[in-house]
């Protein structure tokens, strides 16, 4: 191999001259390997003292050397319980490459944000292979929640990386965000003894098949991917620390606390880091609204009529939510707005959660008794309120808390309503109390 190596120095690119080069180290003795997740997705985990004997060697080579730990002639595998023969390869692969390597689609230079999550804690010679498991499945449902893909897992100096990447092999628009939200959500992750820290970065990067016919990859290769690496390895426990580049494209949505600047390998200039801590929940404007005036009237003299359901579309980027702004505005002395937010990631019932969160004054990321608390107090006044209205029964919201609290907030009671009944019952009764929350508030108002 490093014969063949020498083919591949003074190779001319579009900016310049490069050599291509490598560095091997070659060891034996004992490993472990695991096979993690579901048919969603799955990894072969491999850890032990060879692989680790590996790793420090790998680390401390130079370009151009082969390191060969000594007494180098056997080897011993310790395989989980597993057959190996029927197995389901689909599962294998990230998620879309398949429908890639069918469409015979090659390599491309793509905007991704790569994600690397570190892992330690576990027994490297005995892991705790359920903690393992759970730890994987979660990050595979919530990668997936937030339309990105597993790229893989590797043994690394302290503990095991995964790779996630957002924006390869397939683009959502909004996926650096996408990947700041999967990363928040991961390292709320409490599996104990497993420690997470993770890094990110997006840019610009290489994506596509490589190899030959023998064994061939997927992959992403590039400055934002080696960035984000690095920047994992600057990671406290549970913290997420992202680049500059992500800050940049997703500081509008997401706030940041901006931490000192680290030195990493491969980089003469101090990285900043951020470290994301809340999202924005209400857009802020800051130029006047001009140009509008016609659609604005418009759509006033509908809300003017009434009873009306009122769809505004148009393309990303052309003012839908700066239109709707300044309809909240104009009316909100003289109506009871209510105001929700759609999400394709969080499903429809997220539209009915963002509002009543938002008349509850509940914010993402507080802890789930906080939560509560301020949604039960809320729902106290509504209703209280809407007994002392004349004539006014109340009570119905009251009784359907539990399905606001279990299906538009995840907070679930043991022994609640919610609990006691089918699914089909239960999105009803979700359905009545949603319906009574705006008859309520509207009444009050009026």
């Amino acid at each position: 191999m490093m014969k063949e190596m020498a083919k591949f120095k003074r190779i001319e690119t579009g900016v310049g001259q490069f050599d291509v080069l490598m560095k091997v180290a070659v060891a034996s003795g004992e490993w472990n390997e695991v096979i993690l997740g579901d048919n969603r997705r799955k990894e072969l985990f491999l850890d032990g003292k060879a692989v680790r004997a590996l790793i420090f060697m790998e680390e401390s080579a130079k370009s151009g050397e082969i390191l060969v730990k000594d007494g180098t002639q056997t080897k011993s595998i310790r395989r989980q319980p597993q057959s190996y023969k029927t197995q389901n390869f689909a599962p294998f692969l990230p998620q879309g490459v398949q429908a890639f390597v069918e469409k015979e689609a090659i390599g491309e230079h793509r905007a991704v944000t790569a994600v690397f999550i570190n892992f330690d804690g576990y027994d490297e010679e005995e892991p705790q292979v359920n903690q393992l498991q759970y730890l994987f499945t979660n990050i595979i449902s919530i990668t997936e929640k937030y339309r990105g893909s597993l790229a893989r897992i590797n043994a690394h100096k302290k503990g095991s990386n995964l790779m996630l990447l957002f924006g390869a092999p397939i683009s959502h628009g909004d996926d650096a965000e996408h990947g700041v939200l999967a990363s928040m959500e991961i390292s709320k992750l409490n599996i104990k003894p497993l420690r997470i820290s993770t890094g990110m970065c997006s840019g610009f990067v290489y994506a596509g098949i490589v190899g030959s016919a023998w064994r061939k990859e997927y992959t992403v290769m590039g400055d934002a991917v080696n960035t984000a690496e690095r920047l994992m390895e600057t990671a406290k426990q549970t913290e997420v620390v992202v680049s500059e580049s992500t800050y940049n494209l997703t500081h509008a949505k997401i706030n940041y606390e901006e931490i000192k600047s680290a030195k990493v390998k491969g980089k003469e200039a101090l990285l900043k880091r951020y470290v994301p801590k809340s999202i924005i929940e209400e857009k802020s404007f800051l130029f006047q609204f001009i140009g509008r005036e016609i659609e604005l009237q418009e759509l006033a003299d509908y809300i003017n009529k009434g009873g009306l359901a009122i769809i505004v579309t148009g393309d990303a980027g052309v003012g839908k939510s700066r239109l709707l702004y300044e309809i909240k505005k104009k009316y909100e002395q003289t109506h009871k707005v209510l105001q929700g937010n759609g999400d394709e990631i969080k499903g429809s019932l997220h539209l009915f959660a963002s509002m009543i969160a938002k008349e509850a004054n509940i914010h993402t990321g507080e802890p789930e008794t906080v939560q509560k608390e301020k949604l039960d107090k809320h729902i106290s006044e509504v209703e209280k309120k809407r007994r002392a209205e004349k004539d006014a029964k109340g009570g119905e919201l009251a009784r359907r808390l539990s399905f606001i609290e279990a299906m538009l907030f995840g907070i679930r009671e043991p022994d609640s309503l919610y609990e006691k009944i089918e699914a089909k019952l239960a999105f009803e009764n979700l359905c009545d109390a949603i319906r009574y929350y705006i008859e309520y508030q509207i009444n009050i108002f009026q």
